[in-house]
């Protein structure tokens, strides 16, 4: 059975770092509604797609893959593709410890080191 999960939160959730580690364990495509929503541009996200581009690229990934796993927000523009989809997440995450969790894990700040300066303990 083809599973298409969409898995959408707000900005900085975590739902591109998950996905992306869906995508790495299973094998599944990792589609970034970003990647459809803007055309590639330097600067980044300068300038949007047209809404029947945008759906037609997703479309075309998600019918040429097995198995999908898409992150972001596709609020007023991707409803027709819901359909599509098997199993959607809302990934909601507690502000302050998605906070901790990035830095002990993408900054010279250990775990511990990140949550003494933000007042809590190390277990």
């Amino acid at each position: 059975m083809k599973n298409v999960i969409h898995i959408y939160g707000a900005s900085g959730s975590g739902t591109s770092t998950l996905c992306r580690k869906i995508s790495e364990e299973l094998g599944y495509k990792f589609m970034d509604t970003d990647d459809y929503f803007w055309v590639p541009a330097n600067p980044q996200y300068t300038t949007k797609r047209k809404r029947e581009e945008r759906l037609a690229l997703m479309k075309e990934d998600i019918i040429e893959n097995e198995n999908v796993v898409i992150s972001g927000s596709l609020v007023d523009w991707g409803d027709e593709l819901i359909p599509m989809f098997t199993l959607v997440v809302r990934l909601v995450t507690d502000t302050e410890t998605k906070c901790i969790l990035s830095c002990g894990n993408g900054c010279s700040m250990g775990n511990e080191q990140a949550l003494l300066s933000s007042g809590n303990s190390a277990i």
